[in-house]
């Protein structure tokens, strides 16, 4: 459903969410855009001038996980149809951004929609970034919700900001 993309990349400014949140170094930045016909990519941006420790499992477990994807139309709100099936993180799944650095994946928008069973072809996605066991790793322990955007799935995967 998701692949990882590299560090420190510079990403497309088309169709771009952004939203900040302080950290006690700086400002860390979460961005959903479109990465090309059908997919999005979550990315989160070290604006800082100081290193910011997260978690490079981009997990959507609701106990535990560090994504939440919000899909929602005409006031319904669609959620996840499938249990979670991961292990807990350990310290091996944090990484630590340096100033400029990002990270994230890659979503396909189809296999979103279907995963949350939307029933309309275009919702309103907010996704959130919020580690829940960022303390025990001491890691970014802030929550980071990004703008919302208007995703379609169609045979020409879509993508709109709203």
């Amino acid at each position: 459903m998701n692949r990882s993309i590299a560090l420190g990349l510079v990403f497309s400014a088309l169709a771009t969410n952004v939203a900040l949140a302080q950290t006690s170094k700086g400002t860390l930045e979460l961005e959903v855009s479109r990465a090309s016909e059908g997919e999005l990519e979550v990315v989160l941006k070290n604006r800082s001038s100081d290193r910011v420790k997260v978690s490079a499992v981009f997990n959507e477990n609701p106990a535990f996980g560090v994504l939440n994807f919000n899909l929602s139309e005409g006031g319904h709100r669609y959620g996840p149809t499938f249990p979670p099936n991961e292990n807990l993180p350990t310290d091996s799944a944090y990484i630590s951004l340096g100033p400029g650095d990002a990270f994230g994946h890659i979503y396909s928008i189809a296999d979103l929609m279907h995963s949350y069973e939307a029933k309309s072809a275009c919702v309103t996605l907010v996704v959130t970034y919020r580690d829940r066991l960022a303390a025990k790793f001491r890691a970014f322990d802030g929550s980071i919700k990004a703008r919302p955007i208007r995703i379609c799935s169609s045979r020409q995967g879509q993508v709109r900001g709203v």
